[in-house]
C-alpha cells in the first residue's frame, strides 16, 4: 500500500510509460545511467554484480564466534535481484525474504550514501593529456 503512494496504485515501483502492468525496460536504466555521467564506465549489470558482491561479502564480528558472520543470506540477496532459482528447492520455496532484503536495502542506500559523500569531499579530477597515436607495433590504441 505504502507502493500505491509513489506508483498511482500501481504494483510494479517502476512502470513502462506506455504499456500499463510492465516495468521500464533495461533502456531506460542504461539511459539513467548515462544521465548520472557514467557513459562508457559501467552497465546496468555491472551496478547489479557491484550490489551482489558488496553484499556478499558483508560481514559481521559477534563476540564469541571465531570467524567473521556473513551479514546477508545469498537467498535474500538473490530474490533482491530477482535471480530464480530452477532447483528443487527453489522451485517450491516461494518466500519473499521482505524484511531482510528491506534492511538490505536500507544498508545498501547507506553504503551508497556515503560513498557518495566521500566522492563530494574529493579535490576534482585534473584533465588527463592526450596520449600521442600508438606505434604502429602496438595493439592498443
Amino acid at each position: 500500500r505504502r507502493l500505491f503512494a509513489v506508483t498511482g496504485h500501481g504494483e510494479i515501483m517502476f512502470p513502462h510509460r506506455s504499456e500499463p502492468g510492465a516495468p521500464i525496460s533495461d533502456g531506460t536504466w542504461l539511459n539513467a545511467l548515462y544521465g548520472m555521467g557514467y557513459r562508457n564506465k559501467t552497465t546496468v549489470h555491472g551496478v547489479r554484480a557491484l550490489g551482489s558482491t558488496t553484499a556478499n561479502e558483508a560481514h559481521v564480528t559477534v563476540p564469541g564466534v571465531p570467524v567473521p558472520v556473513k551479514m546477508w543470506e545469498s537467498r535474500w540477496i538473490d530474490r533482491q535481484l530477482d535471480h530464480v532459482d530452477h532447483t528443487v528447492s527453489g522451485v517450491y520455496n516461494r518466500a519473499e525474504y521482505m524484511e531482510p532484503r528491506r534492511a538490505l536495502m536500507n544498508w545498501w542506500g547507506e553504503k551508497v550514501q556515503h560513498a557518495r559523500a566521500l566522492a563530494k569531499a574529493l579535490p576534482p579530477p585534473t584533465q588527463q593529456p592526450k596520449r600521442g597515436p600508438a606505434p604502429a607495433w602496438s595493439v592498443v590504441d
